[in-house]
């Protein structure tokens, strides 16, 4: 077998019913039909009732998938444990289940301008929408106008969110992986820290933003501008 290039880590906490289209649209990504991605799925769940059976009948219709069994609750020590027990590859994607891109290449272009020096980290558009609405994607209901919007802030703030950022494993050692206990306004921004304290020890400049590429996602945790700015205020 071909080595990775890639580690992609969905932290799971009951997410059965969101799994199966999240890993059905990452089967169709470049990097996976050429046996270079591994999927990672980090479950939290602290029971081992029948839908951790469900879990393993959805992930057994998959190929290169390694569940780790989390030991705590907490989706910032769910992602580092699943990237260190669970993944190989020098470059690394955080990702969500309730989520998926819009292009096939996605992943394969975001980890692109980490491969050279290993370091840094890259980011596309984050958008919500209902993935699935009779059986159907609805990614194209998105105004264009909030793309516009979405992409003024993701190029000016130190910031990306966890369902849209890749980065080098090197960079995830240095700087000690997601942090336990980051919330904002009682939403977790553990991707958001994490993408800050990237800043700070590698530089701002060490984000690439990719326009193109674009993770869609559900509403159920939405995120608003608002909240993005307060968290930022002090970065510097």
């Amino acid at each position: 077998m071909k080595p990775f290039i890639a580690d992609i880590c969905i932290p799971t906490y009951n997410e059965e019913k969101n799994l199966d289209n999240c890993l059905h649209h990452l089967s169709i990504q470049t990097l996976y039909r050429e046996d270079l991605l591994n999927i990672i799925i980090a479950d939290y769940k602290q029971d081992h009732s029948d839908e951790k059976k469900e879990l393993k009948e959805i992930l057994g219709k998959y190929k290169n998938v390694t569940l780790v069994n989390v030991r705590r609750d907490g989706i910032a020590y769910a992602r580092n444990q699943g990237i260190r027990l669970g993944g190989i590859a020098p470059n690394i994607i955080s990702f969500d289940a309730d989520s998926y891109y819009n292009r096939q290449d996605a992943i394969e272009k975001m980890i692109a301008p980490l491969i050279p020096d290993r370091t840094g980290f890259s980011s596309g558009l984050l958008t919500h929408c209902d993935l699935q609405i009779d059986g159907k994607d609805k990614s194209d209901t998105v105004s264009p106008i909030v793309f516009k919007v979405a992409s003024i802030a993701y190029k000016v703030l130190p910031l990306t969110m966890g369902q849209c950022m890749a980065f080098s494993r090197t960079a995830f050692d240095m700087i000690g992986g997601f942090r336990d206990e980051i919330f904002v306004k009682g939403i977790p921004g553990e991707d958001w820290d994490f993408t800050i304290r990237l800043c700070m020890k590698f530089g701002h400049m060490a984000k690439v933003y990719i326009p193109d590429v674009v993770v869609y996602t559900s509403n159920r945790r939405h995120k608003n501008l608002a909240n993005i700015l307060d968290y930022t205020k002090d970065y510097r």
